[in-house]
């Protein structure tokens, strides 16, 4: 890109917003960001037995019932359950974490 194309900035030609206008967008639009994402925990919840090795745990459940073997087929849907809880437990622990790092950022 040709820069001679470009005005050059001196202090008689200000460039940007004045602190005026600037304030009078942001009470007008609000500020500049993207709110976060947040899914309701119960579905957070539900996704973690979204995935292949869910999927690989419940299928074995399946084909556990399928062979008469319910014994089996509790202690993997156990074994599924506990993962999960574990996964959504240390997920919520680490999206504080986050949180608070972000709110360590913004202050």
């Amino acid at each position: 890109m040709d820069q001679s194309a470009q005005p050059a900035s001196t202090p008689e030609t200000p460039v940007g917003l004045t602190s005026a206008e600037a304030q009078h967008r942001l009470e007008q639009y609000g500020a500049n960001e993207i709110p976060e994402p947040r899914a309701h925990p119960i579905l957070a919840l539900l996704k973690k037995f979204w995935g292949p090795i869910p999927w690989m745990l419940e299928a074995t459940i399946v084909i556990q019932i399928l062979l008469d073997k319910r014994g089996e087929a509790t202690i993997v849907g156990a074994l599924l359950a506990f993962n999960v809880a574990i996964n959504f437990v240390e997920e919520g622990r680490s999206n504080k974490a986050l949180a608070v790092l972000r709110s360590r950022l913004t202050t």
